[in-house]
């Protein structure tokens, strides 16, 4: 861009096709930037406790999965179909409730219309660069076969060998102070962790070889949250080893595994990431 801010003929014509620029720049989280300000990580965090947020449903969806679908968790001793696929549905119905809801809502029915979207042209159709030359169905299935898929499997993974004593697990009674402490602790580590595999994920060879099928949804859409390729999908699901070393609970999992991968059917407007 000139120093005077004023666009050239071909920036102006591609910023002319953005539908939606924010009146300010896009908060980052406070945590991550340097000097620390106590205060403004305080209110970025109470933001996603004390109001009904992403966060708050990710909590309500793992007292759910835990409470009426999860087994016991000395019956995951052993891999079992039955419950393996439990896990799996207690991922995969959400999401798709969600990720589906807010797709009919939003691109099928515009019940916002186009004044908040980036891009408003409606997503891509006939189009040879997605997966069934179908923008709606490359992300549903990348989002879902792969996605919800491997995400589930790490669970399973963390729950048996939580099952047989290889990975530390405590309960409410034990540790109260930590197993709430857990809830406000795992967002950040998920966003530390993401910050990091997402700069990996850049390195020209794994972008080649994988981050490009994400960077596709150019116009994107609440399927696009989790729509990767299955190695963006194995490094991403890589946080969930942090349950192999600090005690949790099976809720922990769950709520972790909501926050890494429902949060972004929600964040449909960061189409450059």
């Amino acid at each position: 861009m000139p120093a005077d801010g004023a666009l050239d003929g071909a920036e102006a014509k591609e910023a002319a096709r953005w539908n939606h620029r924010p009146p300010t720049p896009i908060a980052q989280n406070p945590l991550f930037q340097w000097p620390l300000r106590p205060m403004a990580i305080f209110r970025w965090y109470a933001a996603f406790w004390f109001e009904i947020s992403t966060t708050t449903l990710c909590l309500v969806l793992a007292l759910g999965a835990y409470f009426i679908i999860l087994p016991a968790l000395e019956t995951m001793q052993t891999f079992q179909p039955g419950w393996m696929i439990r896990v799996w549905l207690a991922n995969l119905v959400p999401q798709c409730l969600i990720a589906g809801g807010l797709h009919y809502w939003l691109i099928t029915r515009k019940g916002q219309g186009d004044t908040s979207k980036f891009d408003p042209r409606d997503q891509n159709l006939k189009n040879g660069s997605f997966t069934f030359n179908n923008q709606v169905l490359d992300n549903m299935f990348w989002h879902i076969v792969s996605g919800i898929t491997l995400w589930s499997l790490a669970q399973i993974g963390v729950f048996c060998m939580m099952a047989n004593g290889y990975a530390p697990s405590m309960f409410f009674p034990d540790n109260p102070v930590w197993f709430v402490a857990a809830f406000v602790l795992i967002p950040i580590w998920s966003s530390f962790h993401f910050y990091w595999v997402h700069r990996a994920l850049h390195w020209p060879p794994l972008y080649k070889l994988a981050h490009a099928l994400h960077h596709r949804n150019v116009n994107v859409g609440p399927w696009s949250g989790i729509a990767m390729h299955p190695v963006e999908h194995l490094l991403f699901y890589t946080n969930f080893a942090i349950h192999l070393v600090v005690p949790s609970h099976p809720i922990h999992v769950m709520f972790h595994g909501y926050v890494q991968s429902t949060h972004p059917v929600f964040r449909i407007q960061d189409s450059k990431t």
